[in-house]
Parts: C-alpha cells; sequence; structure tokens
C-alpha cells in the first residue's frame, strides 16, 4: 500500500483540525491547468481553480476533451465539478459529466451523520467520514477512502509509491516527482512534486490508447 506514511499519518491527524486548511496542497498560484494528450495530440484540458475566504476552500473543475478522427470528432467529453471544503473538512461537491452523451452526477454533502453521497451509479449512501473526492490535486486522497466525482461511487483502489521520477511539463521544464499506481477497475499513475502539488497523470482510455496529463 502506499508509503509516506508519515505523511498519511499527519494529514490524518490535522484533516479534521480548524487550522487544516492553511495545510492543504493549494497550489501558490491557485490554478493548476493540464493539456491533455492523445497519440502526441493535445485533445482537452483540465483545469482547477481555487477560491479562499475566511475558513473556506472552494475548487471549480473543468474538464474538457474532443478526439477526432480527421475532421470527425468521434468523442466527446465534459465534466465540472465545484468541490468545497470548510476549517480543514471536506464539506461538499457537486458534480455534472456528459460522457460522449451519457449524463452522469455526484453530490456529497457533509451532515451530523457523515458525508452524505448520491450518483448516477450509487444510491443514497453515508460515506466514511475521511472520504474525499477523488479529484486528484490532493494528495491525501490516496490513503483512501474516495469518492468517484463522476458518479458517487465509493472506491478504494491500491496505490503504491513509486518513488522519485523526473517528468516534464507541457512547456519542456522537467521536475522532480514521486509517482504513485492506482490499481482496482482501471490503471492510473499519478505524480507529486516535494511541495504534494499534483503535477501529471496517465491513464489508459477504452481503446487502449494512452492519455497523458502535462501541466501548463
Amino acid at each position: 500500500m502506499i508509503s509516506r506514511r508519515a505523511f498519511v499519518a499527519s494529514a490524518a491527524a490535522t484533516l479534521f483540525s480548524t487550522s487544516a486548511l492553511a495545510a492543504l496542497p493549494v497550489p501558490a498560484a491557485r490554478a493548476l491547468t493540464f493539456q491533455i494528450m492523445r497519440k502526441g495530440d493535445r485533445i482537452g484540458t483540465h483545469a482547477l481553480q481555487f477560491q479562499r475566504s475566511g475558513d473556506q476552500l472552494k475548487i471549480d473543475i473543468a474538464v474538457d476533451m474532443l478526439v477526432k478522427f480527421g475532421p470527425i470528432p468521434v468523442f466527446r467529453y465534459k465534466h465540472r465539478t465545484i468541490e468545497q471544503w470548510r476549517a480543514g473538512l471536506f464539506s461538499s461537491l457537486d458534480s455534472k459529466t456528459d460522457n460522449d452523451g451519457e449524463a452522469a452526477f455526484a453530490t456529497v454533502r457533509r451532515e451530523a451523520e457523515g458525508l452524505i453521497v448520491e450518483g448516477s451509479k450509487t444510491g443514497r449512501y453515508t460515506a466514511p467520514a475521511n472520504a474525499l473526492a477523488s479529484t486528484h490535486w490532493n494528495i491525501a486522497e490516496l490513503a483512501g477512502p474516495m469518492i468517484n466525482p463522476e458518479n458517487g461511487k465509493l472506491l478504494t483502489p491500491r496505490v503504491v509509491d513509486k518513488g522519485f521520477e523526473t517528468i516534464r511539463t507541457a512547456a519542456g521544464h522537467a521536475t522532480r516527482a514521486t509517482r504513485y499506481s492506482w490499481r482496482d477497475d482501471g490503471a492510473i499513475d499519478l505524480w507529486y512534486d516535494n511541495a504534494d502539488i499534483w503535477t501529471a497523470l496517465v491513464f489508459h482510455a477504452e481503446d487502449g490508447s494512452v492519455v497523458n496529463y502535462e501541466l501548463v
């Protein structure tokens, strides 16, 4: 399972404190943007905007992909999420997705009884209090469990620390980051830099092609 045990233990200890908001890995620019690449072509973007107000943090997430065969569109994907934190606690999520014409959604609300989740692939249920949305910007999600922001399903993937690697951004800059492999029904690889900022992602599409996220 995931190493960096000291980090995970520290994250768990601080997650529910009022000072935890300041400890979250929000990039200094309060934004992350990735270009999404497939077979050498840019097929879309994944953008996150972070807004802080007092003890609240709001993350606006927009993912757009368009795959073409020559001039003909063959696949479209649009995903929008609003994730919110209050006093260091993950408090809510609202998402809508158009996956090539198939609609999906997820909502999460922190209530007195816990995290109440509803989604297009699950009925209403109460998730563990320490569950996080698998929106990838927060490395603490890798300690699990996670909530799929596309459809509300509870995820418990096997996550393994693969050690440091050198990756390159969209501009070609070399960055040293730790790679984590995520395995459940699918396979994802995620990279986080020395400040625990999300830096890259790779997964295999349904047709077997490799899709890369390159930090802009």
